[in-house]
């Protein structure tokens, strides 16, 4: 009756969920590297809240501004190689906290049609003029000073957009804010997302991401060029009002960044060779799908139904979802992850490829 989902089944392991009396593979979430399940990281949060406590209990710019926020925005500069970094209540607060620090010093927004519901209320909490546009285009000729608000790696599809072409079409008062939630910690040598695996430097961009996916934490991050802490501390509401993220997350931010940039290359160059495996398997997927990530649309209730039982059977949990940007009624979103083994990987892989043979025209990749 409230719109959402029946209670998810619950995790037994790093790879499996209980339905009823069965254990089956799953491919669902956002917990890439499947940190949340490292016994270090999880002994770490325990004592950090035994001594933090579980609360700030105030924003920051009243009693809320303890020393483990500075030491964690410090690990994160240092570990997204940005100037600056703020930390904020959440991922989806993020980007409309740079939205309104930014917001002062731009004359509007340029935004792609299916962008993520986070960066369209940001847009909006500028006030400002919004103009919907396609990333395969150049974007209007302008002498102001636009703002491009852009998912880096597709959350739902894993694709990756062409930022590129975009900061060379921009104006050079213009400003970027990107929402690469989805991107860091899963792309990149050192984890540092789509800019690093683009190799883009621009000191026009704002980077939003979230420490709740591939670091397997909670909170949020802003980071960009110098300058850009007064401006959040300044123009931004909700940031100030805000009560930040539990001090006993933000404890072991500096030792997670550091695990993410010494250690992390490893569990990414498995979740690479796991994207490629089951790319394999969907030879339509593209050039541009880069992340650990496939959105699936059946066309029919038939097709629905029909890839349901055979994940079933297959011992797979049919991870289907109903999420704003998702096509039609709904979709099969699969996310690869570090603990899933080659043969879930070609087991996934064979079953979707087989279901699809039968009714071709019945489905859509994203």
């Amino acid at each position: 009756m409230n719109g959402l989902p029946p209670p998810a089944p619950e995790p037994v392991d790093a790879r499996r969920v209980r339905v009823g009396r069965r254990l089956l593979v799953a491919f669902a979430g956002s917990d890439y590297l499947r940190r949340s399940w490292s016994a270090a990281l999880r002994t770490a949060l325990a004592r950090a809240i035994a001594r933090h406590g579980p609360d700030a209990a105030a924003s920051r710019v009243t009693t809320g501004n303890l020393a483990v926020y500075a030491a964690a925005e410090r690990a994160l500069a240092r570990f997204s190689g940005m100037r600056e970094v703020v930390l904020t209540s959440s991922g989806y607060t993020a980007p409309l906290v740079a939205a309104q620090a930014l917001a002062p010093d731009i004359d509007g927004v340029w935004i792609p049609a299916d962008t993520h519901p986070c960066l369209r209320d940001a847009a909006r909490l500028t006030g400002l003029p919004i103009t919907t546009v396609s990333l395969s285009k150049p974007p209007p000729r302008t002498d102001g000073r636009p703002a491009l608000f852009v998912e880096g790696l597709g959350a739902l599809t894993g694709r990756v957009p062409p930022l590129g072409d975009w900061l060379a079409w921009m104006p050079r008062a213009g400003r970027v804010l990107l929402d690469d939630a989805h991107g860091v910690g899963t792309l990149g040598e050192r984890g540092r997302g789509i800019l690093e695996h683009l190799g883009v430097d621009d000191a026009r961009i704002v980077l939003a991401f979230t420490l709740s996916k591939a670091f397997g934490l909670a909170g949020g991050v802003v980071a960009g060029p110098r300058g850009l802490a007064d401006l959040v501390w300044k123009n931004s509401s909700l940031q100030r009002a805000s009560t930040p993220p539990a001090p006993a997350f933000a404890a072991v931010v500096p030792s997670a960044a550091e695990w993410m940039t010494r250690h992390g290359v490893l569990a990414r160059r498995r979740l690479a060779a796991h994207t490629a495996r089951l790319a394999r398997w969907i030879p339509d997927v593209g050039d541009n799908h880069a992340g650990p990530v496939f959105l699936l649309a059946p066309l029919s209730t038939t097709a629905r139904e029909g890839l349901r039982r055979a994940l079933l059977q297959a011992e797979i949990f049919p991870s289907f979802i109903r999420y704003p940007g998702v096509p039609g009624d709904g979709a099969f979103r699969f996310a690869m992850s570090t603990s899933h083994t080659a043969g879930d990987i070609d087991t996934l892989g064979r079953t979707i490829a087989n279901t699809r043979a039968r009714t071709p025209s019945e489905w859509r990749l994203v």
